[in-house]
């Protein structure tokens, strides 16, 4: 995402920073609001005003607040004790998407600030190019949102994450959102990935016995993209466990 009216900071040749120091971003401003806290990290590095709680910022400043972002970008939450079916549509749909993000914050600024999605899905691509890849683009004065399927990470994880890279050096990767520092290969590896979340056998069961005839019979099992992963006999198959 990049800001035109936006000047290049201090880069040389082999690392570039936009944000300096941990208190420079915000953590998770909320429930399945990753991409949000993204975005508003985005702003925070292109230089815009964010307020949040205990920060003075002169009302006739523009800035943006979280709840802002949050509604613009559309965060979804899950549906937490709803009928099988309708809980694993919005465990598909939980959070936000990169169109969302990039919709929302086109339309925040006004079009000041631009997105555009790239995916590494089956890329042939190395590590190395990947780096040099998010370093050129950063030294264009562009900050990077990184989409990831992070249970390709660990299967503890039970979601994607969208986290801000505010620097690259020596081969490194820094994201926002917790605060890391990444290899290339690892961050490569979670932005390559096919659109697909696995869900925790124990969600499924539970939903499942809040109403077992509904959870076995609902038109979305007849939607091509669930016929195309087999999601009633994946049910079926933990359910005959029982």
């Amino acid at each position: 995402m990049n800001n035109d009216n936006k000047d290049n900071k201090g880069i040389d040749d082999e690392e570039v920073w936009f944000l300096q120091s941990k208190i420079d971003y915000l953590e998770q401003i909320g429930i399945s609001a990753c991409g949000a806290t993204a975005i508003l990290n985005v702003l925070l590095a292109l230089n815009f005003k964010v307020k949040v709680e205990n920060n003075e910022i002169d009302d006739k400043q523009v800035f943006f607040t979280p709840q802002q972002i949050d509604q613009a970008v559309g965060t979804r939450l899950r549906k937490i004790g709803s009928i099988l079916p309708i809980y694993l549509k919005s465990r598909s749909e939980a959070g936000t998407t990169h169109n969302d993000l990039i919709d929302g914050v086109e339309k925040v600024t006004n079009g000041l600030v631009k997105g555009k999605f790239f995916n590494f899905h089956n890329k042939s691509i190395s590590p190395q190019q990947f780096y040099d890849w998010i370093l050129n683009w950063m030294k264009l004065g562009a900050v990077a949102v990184a989409t990831q399927n992070i249970q390709k990470r660990t299967l503890f994880a039970d979601a994607w994450h969208h986290q801000m890279i505010y620097g690259c050096s020596k081969g490194f990767i820094f994201l926002t959102n917790p605060d890391e520092k990444c290899c290339a290969d690892d961050l490569l590896n979670v932005c390559n990935s096919e659109s697909e979340l696995l869900i925790r056998v124990n969600d499924i069961l539970d939903h499942f016995l809040i109403n077992q005839n509904l959870a076995l019979n609902h038109e979305l099992y007849e939607d091509p993209r669930w016929k195309q992963f087999d999601v009633r006999k994946q049910i079926d198959s933990i359910i005959n466990q029982l």
